[in-house]
């Protein structure tokens, strides 16, 4: 476990001294702006114009396909003797075409909400890794690995993370020389509910693992969490497979779906937005049944009922997504 800045403010603040931009709202999916060598943005206006949260009119908004999400291409690379900072971002056409032959290129697909957004970064085999940490608030790896080093004036030890590993509020910049496989990142833009939270480095070892069966019994539902009472459950329950990486005020949850229907129940709590990492799954989310694949979000809205009922063996890669700011503590000063 390792924690390189422990807070929002210092976050941007060391932002500032590495990319020399002035302050940028908390949450924005890309950079606001990040200036070329002739001083011209990399980004473009409409990228710094970019929000979490749908547009007005999506308020209900639970579900993008995967084949639906907008997808970006972003290069990035490492410039010591800039001027405005080491580190270079271009999304444009104009800034790619500008971007060195060396810079590392991926692609972005953005999953918008109205409580907040996933972005899913791709950096194929073969070629280098580079990202410069900036407002996700967490990072699940999906495949991969690259080294964590904090940016400059940021004390810390490299750390490398692999596959299976999740950052909460992290900080610093990913990189790899030439990846040996794809290389890909879940990124979520989500809030939390402790303020002056600490970022975490949880590895896939130190998550907390659980298993659950579920299944109708004479008309009634029965859940089994103990390994003796999961044995004797029938061959058509439903069977969860969960790993949980706590951090403060936030977690992700790694679940694993094989067999029949879940129980049918009611998200009271805050929104979850869910990223379907592998398989097909059905999820009744409301009153809307949706069809779920691989690469595919869908949002667990506070209020709605649901249940899951895979077709085949499935995961998917699951966070709160706060929305009630009275669920914040008042601030300690």
């Amino acid at each position: 476990m390792a924690n390189f800045i422990s807070d929002h403010a210092s976050r941007r603040s060391a932002l500032r001294q590495v990319i020399g931009v002035g302050a940028v709202s908390v949450g924005l999916p890309l950079l606001a702006r990040t200036l070329g060598g002739d001083g011209s943005p990399l980004i473009s206006a409409a990228h710094a114009a970019a929000n979490p949260g749908a547009l007005r009119g999506q308020g209900d908004l639970v579900y993008i396909a995967g084949s639906n999400a907008p997808a970006t291409t972003i290069a990035e690379w490492s410039d010591p003797a800039a001027p405005t900072g080491p580190f270079r971002i271009a999304a444009s056409k104009t800034a790619l075409e500008r971007a060195p032959a060396t810079a590392a290129r991926y692609e972005a697909k953005l999953y918008n909400f109205p409580s907040g957004s996933l972005r899913v970064l791709t950096f194929k085999k073969g070629g280098p890794v580079m990202h410069l940490i900036t407002f996700e608030t967490e990072i699940y790896v999906l495949q991969g690995s690259a080294t964590l080093t904090p940016v400059p004036g940021i004390a810390g030890k490299p750390v490398k993370v692999s596959a299976g590993d999740a950052l909460f509020l992290p900080s610093g910049h990913l990189s790899n020389p030439r990846a040996s496989e794809d290389f890909v990142i879940l990124q979520a833009f989500v809030g939390r509910t402790v303020r002056d939270a600490k970022g975490a480095i949880i590895s896939s070892k130190q998550a907390a693992k659980s298993e659950t069966a579920e299944w109708e019994e004479n008309g009634k539902e029965v859940r089994a969490t103990k390994p003796d009472e999961i044995r004797k459950a029938p061959k058509s329950a439903h069977r969860l497979s969960l790993k949980r990486y706590v951090s403060e005020g936030n977690s992700i949850r790694v679940a694993t779906l094989s067999g029949g229907r879940s129980a049918n129940f009611t998200n009271n709590r805050v929104d979850v937005l869910i990223y379907i990492a592998k398989g097909k799954v059905r999820r009744k989310e409301g009153d809307q049944m949706y069809e779920l694949v691989a690469g595919d979000v869908i949002r667990e809205k506070l209020g709605n009922p649901g249940y899951w009922e895979p077709s085949e063996e499935s995961v998917f890669i699951a966070t709160d997504a706060p929305v009630l700011p009275g669920m914040l503590p008042p601030a300690s000063t």
